[in-house]
């Protein structure tokens, strides 16, 4: 954090690649004025509108990571629209 305000930085973007939600939820909630959460989720998950739901109502997270599969159906995550929407 200290070398992001040396740099002039007043916000981070971040988000769980290979760590969970819970852990960015975390460092979210000790910098509260300096990050932004983003939730993430896998395109093949049955629970990913589930987490992405939660994360965003209930933590206040910003924006969301898909991570594609191959051959997976753009279909398959459409229901997180009227989430995403709800909450701009």
């Amino acid at each position: 954090m200290r070398a992001t305000e040396r740099a002039g930085i007043d916000k981070q973007v971040v988000l769980g690649l290979s760590s969970n939600n819970e852990y960015v939820k975390e460092l979210v909630d000790k910098y509260r004025n300096k990050l932004i959460g983003f939730a993430r989720g896998s395109c093949t998950d049955p629970n990913t509108t589930t987490i992405i739901e939660r994360f965003i109502r209930e933590y206040g997270f910003k924006g969301v990571k898909i991570h594609a599969e191959p051959n997976w159906p753009l279909s398959g995550l459409l229901s997180t629209r009227a989430i995403l929407s709800s909450n701009s």
